[in-house]
């Protein structure tokens, strides 16, 4: 965790993880507000142990010159107002997640639903269950009827909490599970003015799109 200048905890926290096999592993480095858990900025690189200063440098200079006003509180729908036990599980499902296989997401949105039905207004576990729905489907090929919920769920998300980009990303990924990438680009550019790493999404999506229109046109 970072600490202020006057020596007090940050409201904003670093983490960071090392997945993949060892020729192909990744770092990735995450910031995230410490009251809310939503990630601030992200960022992934390929991970060499002799030499990952360079990424760390890249990372610090690349944080969102604002970021600390983007502090995001969620009053007692958010994390800090979770009784212990709650903010536990979230956070060990939220690991469980990260660099996940179908079987870990499966677990995961299983956890997920117990969760939600305990604390339906929790809206981190909320989002984050929509977060799982799309990458199973998106990842390992579920049923994409199924994110027809999601994005519903996303939506509220998104009206109740409108200065949540996270949220903005949440619908936009449930969005790309139900096929409607109009939509999902619509949300990603939304969500980039406060989340710049969308960027490469954002491109990424960009050509899926128009090379799809460029393939209809040429039928």
């Amino acid at each position: 965790a970072a600490t202020s200048s006057n020596g007090r905890a940050s409201d904003l926290i670093v983490d960071f993880a090392i997945a993949g096999p060892h020729a192909d592993a990744r770092l990735s480095l995450r910031l995230i507000d410490r009251h809310s858990g939503l990630i601030l900025w992200a960022e992934d690189y390929p991970f060499d142990d002799s030499d990952y200063d360079r990424s760390l440098a890249h990372f610090a200079a690349n944080v969102h010159a604002n970021v600390e006003t983007l502090s995001l509180k969620l009053g007692r729908n958010g994390q800090e107002r979770q009784p212990r036990a709650v903010r536990e599980e979230y956070e060990l499902i939220l690991e469980l997640t990260r660099g996940a296989g179908e079987q870990e997401l499966l677990v995961a949105q299983h956890r997920l639903d117990a969760l939600v039905a305990r604390r339906p207004a929790f809206a981190l576990a909320r989002a984050l269950r929509v977060r799982v729905t799309a990458d199973l489907i998106l990842r390992h090929g579920h049923d994409p009827r199924l994110a027809a919920s999601a994005v519903a769920e996303a939506r509220t998300l998104v009206e109740d909490y409108p200065f949540a980009a996270d949220f903005k990303y949440t619908l936009a990924r449930a969005q790309l599970a139900a096929g409607d990438e109009a939509g999902a680009l619509s949300n990603l550019y939304a969500a980039a003015r406060d989340l710049p790493f969308l960027e490469r999404d954002i491109l990424a999506l960009e050509r899926q799109v128009e090379e799809a229109n460029t393939a209809v046109a040429t039928r």
